[in-house]
């Protein structure tokens, strides 16, 4: 038997101690009949989200809500953006909710369970906010809460409340501006512990973060060598010099840590803090870097050795014609080894890319839409948008990343081989 929808509304905002069971009574009821409806249309138009939704975000904002009451409140907002991801808006929209959810994040005692359960269930709603309103949680200081969460309680969450939390961080990130953050500083060196994580899986996305931060530097023009200053370095190195290593003694590998198996997000990662940073640059070169490159080529796998060449053709570049000579934002780019493209055709080019006399360089939006189909790593919708809008594969955008570079980085085997 359905509940009344005005009497529901009515039980979920009431207050006082008196109220807390008919209004624990009407979230558990909410819930089901979001998560249970097999039309959900029609469930809105009963329960309609305009009504629900701002009475939830209410529950937030009472500083005398129990912890068990915010996280069923939680829950069921986790449950709205499932079913509709237009809900999304209307929670944003509250003037509080995402100020209250991250100070009950920064205040939850990670040892009580239920305490637990809400800071796990604020971490999903953020998740799901982030696929539409990555901005009103930014600006809200959710980064730098959500790095904390991860930095003192990742031992004791489950495995995909890490994995959400850090999805969270990795779509913040984006939205740092160089020029004007005045925590950045401080996420620079929670990211940097990351990085030391005993969880490799922590490791790797610490380091697609850096990778994002660095691109964020570049399309600024702004010097990235303050990412440096926390021992990203050390890592980097480290990762390279543990090819050769994990090749000859596979066993003894895994888990160690400080260091990172994705080498193309090494690589390209050292690409673009080599091509915006003189500084960088200097410091690496007169580092172990030219040990470590030698430790990969000899000891890694073919894309392995792909990604320590087009880096290492950035460096010679750079110390042969000067930073003068890699592509300025804005305008055309050059290849950093432009008088052979013939040499970095597939031996087997698909029947689509072997006619590339008519194709043509990506504008900055289908850029970011082929950058967005990466990421998403659907490779029929990328392999699509390439053809039907005839895309030179082989281009260079203007920071200097390949198409390669990014698919390497971020796509799957099946976009590399295409």
């Amino acid at each position: 038997m359905e509940a009344d929808p005005d009497e529901l509304l009515n039980w979920l905002k009431g207050d006082g101690s008196g109220e807390r069971d008919l209004q624990i009574i009407a979230l558990e009821q909410l819930c089901m009949l979001v998560l249970m409806s097999d039309n959900i249309d029609r469930c809105f138009e009963q329960y309609q989200p305009r009504l629900f939704l701002p009475a939830l975000c209410d529950i937030f904002s009472d500083p005398l809500a129990p912890t068990h009451v915010l996280e069923v409140t939680a829950r069921a907002l986790t449950y709205f953006l499932d079913v509709s991801v237009d809900c999304a808006k209307k929670i944003t929209s509250h003037p509080t909710i995402i100020r209250s959810m991250c100070t009950c994040l920064q205040a939850v005692d990670i040892e009580d369970r239920t305490n637990k359960d809400l800071a796990e269930q604020i971490i999903k709603v953020f998740e799901r906010l982030c696929s539409r309103e990555t901005s009103s949680i930014y600006e809200q200081d959710g980064l730098r809460c959500v790095l904390d969460f991860i930095n003192t309680c990742y031992s004791v969450v489950h495995k995909d409340s890490l994995q959400s939390a850090l999805n969270v961080v990795v779509k913040l990130i984006g939205k740092i501006d160089p020029q004007n953050s005045p925590t950045l500083d401080q996420t620079i060196e929670s990211l940097s512990k990351l990085l030391l994580h005993d969880d490799a899986f922590v490791a790797d996305n610490a380091l697609r973060c850096f990778a994002t931060l660095a691109d964020r530097f570049s399309r600024k023009n702004v010097d990235p060598e303050p990412l440096m200053r926390y021992g990203l370095k050390d890592v980097l190195l480290r990762s390279l010099h543990h090819v050769s290593k994990s090749s000859t003694d596979a066993h003894n590998a895994p888990n160690a840590r400080g260091i990172t198996t994705n080498l193309s997000v090494v690589t390209g990662l050292l690409s673009t803090l080599c091509r915006g940073s003189a500084k960088v640059t200097h410091d690496l070169l007169r580092s172990d870097l030219p040990d470590a490159l030698e430790a990969a080529l000899c000891g890694g796998d073919e894309r392995c050795v792909l990604d320590i060449m087009r880096f290492l053709d950035l460096l010679i570049v750079l110390l042969f014609e000067g930073r003068q000579a890699l592509p300025r934002p804005g305008t055309s780019a050059r290849t950093t080894n432009p008088p052979a493209p013939s040499n970095e055709t597939p031996q087997n080019p698909p029947a689509s890319t072997a006619a590339t006399t008519g194709n043509t360089t990506p504008s900055d939006r289908s850029q970011q839409q082929i950058i967005e189909y990466i990421r998403s790593r659907n490779l029929q919708v990328f392999t699509n948008y390439i053809e039907e809008n005839n895309i030179d594969v082989n281009y260079t955008d203007n920071v200097g990343q390949t198409m390669l570079n990014w698919v390497s980085a971020f796509g799957t085997r099946e976009m590399v081989e295409y």
